[in-house]
C-alpha cells in the first residue's frame, strides 16, 4: 500500500468480456441504470443555468480526481488462477466520487450518471481495466439519487437526505454489486469466479467505499451551509 500520485502513467487499455455472459452482465446493469433513472426522472432539478454551471465545474473536476491523488492498494491472489486475466489492481483515488455524489444530490440522475461514467471510465482504461468499473460507478450514482428521492415519502425516510447516511448505506450495498459483476465477469466454473472474488472484494470495496464515505462528507458539510 503507497500513496500515489496520479495514475495517469498507466498503460491505458480495457479487458471486454470474452464470454456472451459477461456481455449480458453489462446489458444487465445497463438497462438497470436506465430504468432508475426512468423512474425518479420527475424529481430532476430543471436544467437551468446556474445548474448547468455546476454540472460543467463537476465534468471538469471528474478527470482531476479520478486521475490524481490516491492509494495503491496491494495485489493479493489467494490462489494462481492462470486461466484468469482480468489483473487489474486497485487504487483509492481519495476524490474520485466527489463530482457524481455532489451531482447525484445536488442536480439529477442522468447527470450523476454520465459524471460516475466518465469517471468509471477513466479508471476502468488505466487502473482496474474492467468494463464494469464503468457501471458500477453509474448504478451507484443513480442509487445516491434514488436514495435522496426517498425524502418526497414519508417523514421516516428524512434521514435519507442526508449525503452521508446515504453513501454510508451504499458501502454496504457495493460489494453485493461487485460479487455480481464478478460472476458475470470472469469466465470459468463457479470455484474460479469464487476464488478471484475472495482474492479481490478486500480491496475493491475499499477503492470504491473510500472515496464514497469522503464525497458524502463533503457534500454533508456543504449542505449544512
Amino acid at each position: 500500500m503507497s500513496i500515489i500520485l496520479s495514475i495517469f502513467g498507466e498503460k491505458p487499455f480495457i479487458n471486454l468480456p470474452t464470454t456472451w455472459v459477461g456481455w449480458v452482465g453489462l446489458v444487465f446493469w445497463t438497462g438497470l441504470i436506465l430504468f432508475i433513472v426512468r423512474h425518479y426522472w420527475q424529481y430532476q432539478k430543471p436544467f437551468e443555468n446556474s445548474t448547468k454551471q455546476l454540472f460543467v465545474a463537476l465534468l471538469i473536476l471528474v478527470p482531476l480526481t479520478s486521475f490524481y491523488f490516491g492509494i495503491r492498494l496491494p495485489v493479493w491472489d489467494i490462489n494462481s488462477i492462470s486461466e484468469v486475466i482480468y489483473q487489474g489492481g486497485y487504487s483509492m483515488m481519495i476524490l474520485s466520487a466527489v463530482p457524481w455524489v455532489f451531482a447525484s444530490g445536488f442536480i439529477g440522475p442522468s447527470q450523476a450518471a454520465i459524471l460516475a461514467g466518465f469517471s468509471g471510465t477513466i479508471i476502468a482504461f488505466w487502473d482496474t481495466h474492467s468494463p464494469f468499473t464503468v457501471v458500477e460507478y453509474m448504478i451507484l450514482a443513480v442509487l445516491i439519487y434514488a436514495l435522496i428521492s426517498q425524502v418526497n415519502y414519508p417523514s421516516k425516510y428524512n434521514r435519507l437526505s442526508e449525503p452521508f447516511v446515504t453513501t454510508y448505506l451504499l458501502c454496504f450495498v457495493y460489494p453485493i454489486i461487485f460479487s455480481i459483476s464478478t460472476i458475470f465477469y470472469i469466465p470459468g466454473p463457479i470455484s474460479t469466479k469464487f476464488s478471484y472474488l475472495v482474492s479481490k472484494i478486500l480491496f475493491a470495496i475499499l477503492a470504491v467505499d473510500g472515496p464514497l464515505l469522503i464525497a458524502g462528507l463533503l457534500a454533508e458539510t456543504i449542505q449544512m451551509w
